[in-house]
This record gives C-alpha cells, structure tokens and sequence, in this order.
C-alpha cells in the first residue's frame, strides 16, 4: 500500500516537473547535470519530500489503525450491502459462533430464526428506513442452534451500506430479570409482613385494652379495696400492658 502510494505521488510530481521543464527554462539544469544524478535527485524528492505523499500515508496509517481497532474489537461489527455482509470483524462472527469468513457475502438472514427475520422485516425495517438507524434487541439464532438475546445498533448510510454493531446482553438481562424477580418478592414479603400485623395489631389491642381497663377498676376500688402489695403489682400490670399497646399501635 505504501508502495502504491509513493509510486502515484511520484508519477504525479514527474509530471509537473515535465511541465515545469518545458516552460520555466529549468532544462538548463537538466543539460548540465547527468541523467542518472538528475533522476535520482527527483526520486529522492518523491519520496522523502513531498508533502502530498506525507498525507497519503499518514491517511493510509490511520486508515490501518482504525481497522485493527475495529477487528479487536470487543463489541461486534458488521457492513452490509442488500443485505448481504461485505465485512465483519471476529467479535460478530463469534458472537453467533461463527467465523467471519463463513458469513462473507452470506445475508443477515442466516442469523437469525423464521420468527425473527419475519419480526425485523415488518418491524424493524421499516423504522429503518424512515429513521436511517434503530436500535433495540433481537433473538440471535447460533451456528449449533441454541438462541441468545443480542442488542443491535443499525444506521444507513449513503449508496445502501448498512453498518450493523451487535452485542451479547444475555447475561445482562438475565441479571436485570433477576433483579426485578428479587424487588417483587421483597414487595409479597412487605405485604406479608403489613397483613400480618395488621391481624397480630387487632388480636392484640383488644384483650390489651380489656387488661388495662379491668387494672383501672382493681385501682378505683370497684371490686374492692387492694393493700398495698396488690396495687404495686397491679400498677406493674398495667405499665406493661400499656406499654404494649403502644408497640402494637
């Protein structure tokens, strides 16, 4: 590629330099210096000077880093063109566990199950084609046929390329699943707990409030007069069962 890039440049400066020679007068110089010395000073130029080789590669490098980036990265990425895949880095491919050169040129079809690929064409692509891009989860169909829940990322682009990113949220919602299942029994056990006392509260309350009523007449005398022995431990009673009452309440 970098051989590639320094040839055209070269080509291109050749060029000018010949139009330079035929109308600048610099074929004097040419006259004077030996045809060799001359055509290695313009190779050297070519390729150690020219600033638009400079671009051309650095573009061409950058071009290179971001496609090793892509190909490690974790989260799958695809391009398709109608449909079909025309690349697609490992992270995809393993993800539904295949390779990617098994899925080159296959459609996105094959990925998924007839229940699926019916729901993402009468659901997803539409919104897709209004929108340019969706996002939301579908039910992935693996090489050995087991299924797993993936979270797609789609967005159109010009000329009908569709760049597909995908991850694996299997686990994730089964934990989100599992926190929800623990927040409903934590709900059931509340109302367990608020049902139950509830009923101990009124089971309670009455013969407590019976307790302190009947402490209240023994005090007053009603059913007779109570030493002094017996009103200590008939003010002890009721300080119990008063206290009581309040915790039931």
């Amino acid at each position: 590629m970098r051989f590639l890039l320094r040839l055209v440049v070269l080509l291109l400066i050749l060029a000018a330099a010949a139009w330079a020679f035929a109308f600048t007068g610099l074929y004097n110089i040419a006259a004077t210096a030996p045809h060799w010395k001359l055509t290695e000073k313009f190779l050297m130029f070519a390729m150690d000077l020219s600033p638009w080789g400079s671009q051309l590669e650095a573009l061409s490098r950058s071009n290179q880093e971001i496609l090793r980036a892509i190909s490690v990265a974790a989260e799958g990425i695809a391009v398709l063109q109608n449909g079909h895949y025309t690349y697609m880095n490992p992270s995809h491919a393993n993800m539904y566990g295949f390779e990617p050169a098994e899925l080159i040129g296959k459609s996105w079809a094959e990925l998924y199950d007839d229940g699926e690929r019916q729901r993402i064409q009468t659901e997803v692509f539409p919104l897709l084609g209004r929108d340019g891009f969706w996002n939301g989860t579908c039910r992935g169909h693996k090489k050995n046929g087991s299924h797993f829940e993936v979270e797609l990322g789609l967005r159109l682009f010009e000329g009908g390329h569709l760049v597909c990113t995908c991850r694996d949220v299997t686990k994730r919602n089964e934990v989100d699943r599992q926190l929800l299942r623990s927040r409903d029994e934590l709900q059931r056990l509340n109302q367990v707990k608020d049902s139950f006392l509830a009923m101990v509260s009124h089971e309670l309350r009455t013969p407590l409030a019976s307790i302190l009523g009947y402490s209240e007449a023994l005090t007053r005398g009603v059913y007779g007069d109570l030493n002094q022995r017996q009103q200590k431990a008939l003010a002890s009673l009721a300080f119990s069962a008063q206290y009581q009452l309040q915790l039931v309440n």
